[in-house]
């Protein structure tokens, strides 16, 4: 609905002019959210104004502590909206779990004014004055939170306290978008499980426009009706998610102390989101070659089946018939065999030769075409980053016609395809983020159970994006839970 002008009857049906009736409302209940959410502003002056030395140094001890050097230096050339994300994500963190030396702080303001030096443990170098020998030989730590709302603090209005009261109520959280329905709301599922409900419901405007369902991202609820978001958020990619999850129940098993659990959840995640900012770009390794992962699909008008299918037949390496597919495998150390190149038909009469890197690709491509010419006629490369939902698409040969790009549908059977060749054996192969057990000894293990559950659902949602941005339904990844036996209850697609 259109907003009416300050002369319009007012929507509300009161008889009133809009600008005498629900304007005036609306802008005194604008006006009072406006006041509530300075609060965090003015305690961020207030600290800078008490504490300028112990800010900085808690931020690039704690906050930042965890990049290289060469990080730092590209978190500084990050664009202006990451930059600004950056600095609303370190703020809030600084008010609901940042800590402050008190002793360290006046430590450098002694130095700054009052001509005095310290070493790194705060002892005096040189000549000190006797009068402050000893002063800070314990440490003076306190939790900002605690400076901002304790006697001596800054003055707030009722409202602007209570506002930091509910951003410091919870620790930082881990959460999976569930649902998302754009201009209202996110269903969040706590992917720690360390409360009950492990599933809430966000009243959110801004991010369900932007969040799809199987988003992670780090972030600190805000009670009240409707739970809210309290504005910083720490968007994590799968591929960082299942580390960062794994780290932090394995720090859950070594806190002494709710506080140091909420310290330890708030540093981590904050660590992982800025690595994810400065991060150069990653590369998947095909273990058995060293050759980076990339799906490669080589596409080919037959000209001659029958020839085809008769050389295909001879070769002593080949197994196989077009009911399914023909393989050609390699025998490697030990007498067992590799997978190069598998070959399958379509229903248009064409046939799809697959490699799962370029380098085998190549190859693949040398054999077809030299071991029958004439058979075959090449008509379009295909080539899928596991890694991005990037598709290339290889031109053809000088003089031939270009395909246009494949239909949704073939690009998805393409992908089932390819997946269930690539992951064929995964069930029974070591995989290193679960200590080089197989998925299938994983979950003999509660704990490794559920990180084998999160690793497939990974590898789901990162189909999933891959087919939002291609116009396509996602492939299924139900034969990885059907070949561990997994309940539909654990499947994320039925979930």
């Amino acid at each position: 609905m259109n907003q009416p002008s300050r002369n319009d009857p007012c929507p509300c049906g009161s008889g009133k002019k809009y600008k005498r009736c629900c304007l005036r409302r609306e802008r005194e209940v604008a006006d009072a959210e406006y006041q509530r959410q300075r609060g965090p502003s003015i305690a961020l002056d207030w600290l800078m104004d008490n504490y300028p030395w112990g800010v900085d140094e808690i931020l690039q001890a704690d906050f930042f502590g965890g990049l290289f050097e060469d990080e730092h230096e590209r978190l500084a050339d990050l664009p202006a909206d990451f930059a600004e994300m950056v600095s609303i994500n370190s703020a809030e963190w600084l008010l609901a779990d940042g800590e402050i030396d008190l002793d360290a702080d006046l430590a450098a303001d002694l130095e700054a004014n009052h001509d005095v030096e310290f070493d790194g443990d705060l002892n005096f170098d040189g000549d000190p004055d006797p009068d402050l020998d000893g002063a800070f030989d314990e440490g003076n730590p306190r939790l900002v939170r605690e400076l901002l709302l304790e006697p001596g603090g800054p003055l707030f209005e009722v409202e602007q306290r209570r506002r930091l009261e509910q951003l410091f109520a919870r620790s930082m959280g881990l959460y999976e978008v569930e649902e998302s329905r754009p201009g209202e709301g996110l269903r969040l599922r706590d992917t720690l499980n360390r409360e009950e409900p492990s599933s809430v419901w966000v009243g959110e405007k801004a991010g369900s426009r932007t969040l799809v369902r199987g988003d992670i991202l780090g972030a600190r609820l805000i009670p009240g009706e409707p739970v809210t978001l309290s504005g910083a958020l720490y968007p994590i990619p799968r591929g960082s998610y299942l580390n960062l999850r794994a780290g932090l129940l394995e720090m859950f098993d070594h806190c002494v102390s709710e506080q140091e659990k909420r310290e330890g959840i708030a540093f981590l995640i904050a660590d992982a989101w800025l690595k994810t900012l400065v991060a150069l770009p990653p590369e998947v390794v095909d273990r058995s070659t060293g050759e980076p992962i990339l799906l490669v699909t080589d596409h080919y008008e037959v000209l001659d089946w029958d020839r085809l299918t008769s050389v295909l037949a001879e070769q002593s390496d080949v197994e196989g018939d077009w009911t399914g597919e023909w393989v050609r495998l390699e025998s490697v150390e030990g007498g067992a065999k590799r997978l190069l190149y598998s070959l399958t038909s379509s229903k248009k009469g064409r046939v799809q030769l697959f490699a799962r890197t370029l380098k085998l690709a190549d190859g693949g491509r040398a054999w077809i075409e030299g071991l029958a010419p004439g058979t075959l006629e090449h008509r379009i490369r295909e080539q899928v980053d596991p890694m991005s939902s990037r598709v290339g698409l290889d031109a053809p040969p000088a003089g031939r016609s270009q395909d246009q790009k494949l239909p949704p549908e073939e690009m998805t059977a393409l992908l089932q395809a390819s997946y269930e060749q690539l992951y064929g054996n995964w069930a029974d192969e070591p995989v290193p983020f679960l200590g080089d057990l197989t998925p299938r000894q994983a979950l003999a293990d509660e704990r490794q159970r559920e990180a084998v559950i999160e690793l497939i659902r990974t590898y789901e949602f990162g189909e999933d994006e891959r087919a939002r941005a291609e116009g396509r339904e996602p492939a299924s990844f139900a034969f990885l839970w059907r070949g561990l036996g997994l309940s539909l209850e654990e499947h994320s697609a039925e979930s």
